[in-house]
């Protein structure tokens, strides 16, 4: 099949995969703009009693139909899937439009603005350096992942504040939800390979990796200027910021940036995004400074 023969082949038969109770469900797929400007065919399956749907992205399931996967596998998994969100705790739609409710799971994601035009036509952002920080609330969080739903101007105004009280309250949830990890190279490469390392002993790299206990947007941490001062306690004021994708940051200090020429630096930052980060997970092809004076971003090169 081609893609989109395997799109109607999924919807029409979903349902044969699914129990009795979603028989007269309705199954539709619709094309939904995510980070980057990628558009993305998201299978929805909505009961009679369902008050919210998730998306259910078949791009990826594509290519692993494409590699050789059976397509009876991927349709099992779709269904599990779905079964799976039911037994989410996922707030009723009127709670999502009360400030109240959900204001605790607010949060912030760093996008960049010239790849997002259209993504970011109808949602309220703040400008950071050439970012653009956007706002979330966090649904659901489990082992097979994140469920959310982006802010649009039309829910600001439904809430009745500004974008700059809805940045102050994502940057609270922040520190008192997602911790900031701060961490070497070499320790994040023991975390990876757990026990496998045995005795090995690793050369401490003079790199960093920021991201947060989730290990998901973990860019935003940027925003939060008693993270980057406790960063600056660590390793100084004087380091260069290589933007890994929009969950994690490198952290480059001088004693490595005064003998590394920059546009060495940023080839490998465009390479990297080309060859290793998912389309939607890119952030920048840019390296970033920190302005402790007034806490910003600042492009380097």
């Amino acid at each position: 099949m081609n893609y989109e023969e395997f799109k109607e082949y999924v919807k029409d038969h979903i349902l044969e995969y699914l129990p009795e109770s979603y028989s007269a469900a309705k199954v539709t797929i619709q094309s939904v703009v995510k980070n980057n400007d990628r558009k993305l065919d998201g299978l929805t399956v909505r009961t009679q009693n369902s008050n919210i749907s998730p998306n259910i992205y078949l791009n990826q399931y594509f290519m692993d139909y494409e590699d050789g996967r059976d397509i009876n596998e991927i349709m099992h998994e779709i269904a599990s899937v779905r079964i799976r969100s039911d037994n989410a705790e996922f707030p009723m739609i009127t709670d999502l439009t009360c400030l109240d409710k959900i204001k605790n799971k607010i949060h912030a994601k760093l996008v960049n603005r010239a790849l997002n035009e259209e993504y970011l036509a109808d949602k309220p952002f703040t400008e950071v350096a050439d970012l653009a920080a956007i706002y979330y609330i966090e649904l659901e969080k489990s082992e097979h992942g994140n469920a959310s739903v982006v802010i649009t101007n039309n829910m600001l105004d439904i809430f009745g504040i500004t974008v700059a009280e809805l940045h102050n309250i994502a940057l609270d949830n922040m520190r008192h939800c997602k911790e900031a990890r701060f961490l070497t190279m070499s320790e994040i490469l023991k975390e990876l390979m757990h026990d496998s390392v045995g005795g090995l002993d690793f050369e401490e790299p003079s790199l960093y990796v920021l991201t947060n206990s989730d290990k998901v947007n973990g860019a935003a941490l940027l925003l939060d200027a008693e993270t980057m001062d406790r960063i600056s306690d660590k390793i100084g004021k004087s380091f260069l910021i290589l933007p890994s994708s929009v969950n994690e940051l490198i952290f480059v200090p001088a004693s490595i940036t005064d003998s590394q020429d920059l546009s060495s630096l940023v080839e490998m930052v465009v390479q990297i995004n080309g060859s290793e980060v998912q389309p939607e997970e890119v952030l920048s092809d840019h390296v970033y400074r920190y302005n402790y004076t007034n806490h910003s971003l600042e492009i380097a090169a």
